[in-house]
């Protein structure tokens, strides 16, 4: 074994003799001690401290033999469920076979959509079980193999794996060894599916009318929808609490400090926008480069659901069909953005400022979005007409020139307020074309016009609201200019029980 380390290769297979030695194991309904021992290693969490427990987590590294043979009986476990059954619950996607996170995402979605066909809003809560993989008591696994009909020689053999299992780790120097009496072996083989059998008891519970429980491994959430608020958070609690009365049954704990919620849709009882209110997605997304989710999401679907049928089919594309698919399924999203904003009503000026453009401003590696590039290009900041439309100042007048429209564009290329910043601009840039199409050209053009345009958003836009801050802190300013101190903040206040 030596020589082979040496060499770097690995020694010859027996596959005869292993081959007896497994049939023997499953004749006999036996797991060898020897892989049941397992070598604990510990892997740091990210942001945890590194002297809690907590800030770990716990790996078990086995024996190779003896997880072959695990995948030997997981195999023959997994086939009974599926030909057999009863079959682990449609809700559960975790460790599973052609089932993934988008899967488990795409049923809280389809719930949601037939909620929002009749109306009704969604509450989901997520549940967080505390040491989930290392606390689930072995008759818990040992019941639910004789509920879904596992064959008696199968049976006996997880029996006997999970029967005088070691962990070996050291402590100050010092080797030990800890037995286990409960929890699936993290790192193993076996031990998911294990998991998804003893768990499936959480799932088939009692549920409710219009309640869904969707898990992947440990991760449960449960969703319930309905028309009215009062409805709808008394139908979430209870049926959170039945799903947590079946997981402690089980002798697991939820971690309620982990525990969260969140709203889908809208019901009667939340409150509705104040008329008027806009959110322009469509001006955002496209000023940040980022498709929106919705369309992403839609791409990222269509992807999974053609490589899950490959899978179903026991193809795999190669390197160049998988590298094809993505570029296809990249252009399909950007001409799904691209019509998706040609339909937008809101933040049209900077959409048409930019959509002509659009592939080079997504595509660009350089040139930084800064605050007061944002504001020229989106027509938000201490503009006369955005500063009237929010209801800051009485009239949309440019305090700088007395133009009766104090617009983005006014500022680009008429007050003559800027007429020097302005000058500046145009030599650097070499710009005639000054509209907001114009600028967002130029500043594609080359690193040094992006700067330059920049440096002329930054000198302006700081001086206007320098200028905006003083008639705010104005001891004759009218009520509507004058600085709100956390209004919104106040009335939210006022709302709370």
């Amino acid at each position: 074994m030596s020589r082979t380390a040496a060499q770097h290769t690995a020694p010859a297979p027996q596959p005869s003799a292993q081959s007896a030695n497994h049939e023997n194991c499953l004749e006999e309904g036996r797991f060898p001690r020897c892989w049941k021992e397992g070598r604990l290693c510990l892997l740091r969490k990210e942001g945890r401290p590194p002297d809690s427990p907590n800030g770990y987590r716990p790996i078990v590294l086995l024996d190779e033999v003896g997880k072959l043979f695990e995948r030997i009986l997981a195999s023959r476990i997994q086939r009974h469920l599926v030909e057999t059954g009863p079959n682990i619950h449609a809700c559960q996607f975790g460790f599973r076979r052609g089932r993934s996170t988008i899967d488990a995402v795409a049923a809280l979605r389809d719930f949601g959509v037939l909620a929002a066909s009749q109306r009704e809003g969604v509450v989901a809560v997520s549940l967080d079980i505390a040491n989930a993989f290392g606390s689930l008591p072995y008759t818990v696994i040992g019941e639910a193999l004789r509920y879904h009909g596992v064959p008696r020689y199968l049976t006996r053999v997880v029996e006997h794996y999970l029967t005088g299992r070691v962990v070996l780790y050291e402590q100050r120097g010092v080797r030990s060894a800890r037995a286990m009496t409960c929890g699936v072996p993290q790192g193993s083989v076996l031990g998911p599916l294990l998991w998804n059998l003893g768990y499936d008891w959480v799932i088939r519970g009692v549920q409710l009318p219009r309640m869904i429980t969707v898990c992947y491994a440990d991760d449960t959430l449960v969703a319930v929808r309905g028309k009215e608020l009062d409805e709808l958070l008394r139908r979430a609690a209870v049926a959170t609490e039945l799903t947590v009365q079946r997981i402690k049954l089980l002798g697991l704990r939820v971690a309620l400090p982990k525990t969260e919620a969140m709203v889908l849709g809208r019901t009667r009882g939340w409150g509705q926008l104040p008329e008027g209110t806009s959110v322009r997605v469509g001006a955002v997304c496209l000023l940040a480069s980022t498709p929106p989710w919705e369309l992403e999401a839609e791409v990222l679907a269509e992807r999974y659901r053609l490589r899950a049928e490959a899978r179903g089919r026991d193809e795999l594309p190669d390197a160049e069909e998988a590298e094809r698919t993505s570029r296809t399924a990249a252009e399909r999203l950007r001409q799904r953005w691209r019509v998706t904003l040609e339909d937008s009503h809101y933040g049209t000026g900077t959409i048409e400022a930019i959509l002509p453009v659009m592939d080079r401003w997504v595509d660009r590696r350089k040139g930084a979005l800064t605050y007061r590039v944002t504001q020229i290009v989106s027509g938000h900041g201490c503009f006369g007409h955005y500063l009237h439309k929010i209801q800051r100042e009485p009239r949309p007048q440019c305090h700088e020139c007395g133009v009766a429209d104090d617009t983005a564009q006014h500022t680009l290329e008429e007050c003559t307020r800027w007429a020097v910043e302005r000058a500046t601009l145009r030599a650097e840039t070499g710009a005639a074309d000054l509209s907001l199409r114009g600028v967002v050209e130029t500043m594609l053009g080359s690193e040094r016009k992006w700067k330059a345009v920049a440096s002329f958003c930054e000198a302006v836009m700081s001086r206007k609201e320098e200028a905006e801050g003083e008639r705010e802190a104005a001891v004759d300013a009218p009520p509507l200019r004058r600085k709100r101190q956390g209004l919104r903040r106040r009335a939210y206040a006022r709302l709370e029980p």
